[in-house]
């Protein structure tokens, strides 16, 4: 990435990018199992169940799962990396890509469906 863009950024992705990356897609995560998480605890006891509480994980989920997967397309896309990711020799036929895409797309799908319910 230093050949590409700039050396020092290169550098400083090289040594704290997975930890940052890797942070967020954890927080993501936890953000999208939360509505699961928040049903379960609702059904398990005499709690009303508040729809919008839901719906807002669901549409920040979305939000921060396009997000982190833009940087990876952006990656495949303005890097050496390449669609075709190859490792020892073969390839992954793009199936990395078209996956960090797919998601990128969902994610946009699953903030506006949610959004739209909610305003």
């Amino acid at each position: 990435m230093g050949e590409v863009f700039f050396e020092w950024l290169g550098t400083f992705f090289t040594q704290f990018g997975p930890y940052l990356v890797g942070s967020f897609e954890i927080l993501t995560s936890l953000v999208l199992i939360a509505p699961a998480i928040y049903w379960l605890l609702i059904s398990l006891s005499d709690l009303s169940s508040n729809q919008g509480v839901r719906q807002k994980f669901h549409q920040y989920g979305g939000l921060m799962a396009s997000a982190v997967m833009t940087g990876a397309v952006f990656f495949h896309l303005f890097t050496p990396l390449g669609v075709e990711v190859l490792h020892e020799g073969e390839s992954d036929g793009g199936s990395l890509f078209y996956a960090a895409v797919s998601i990128v797309i969902l994610g946009i799908m699953l903030f506006l469906l949610n959004r739209r319910i909610t305003d």
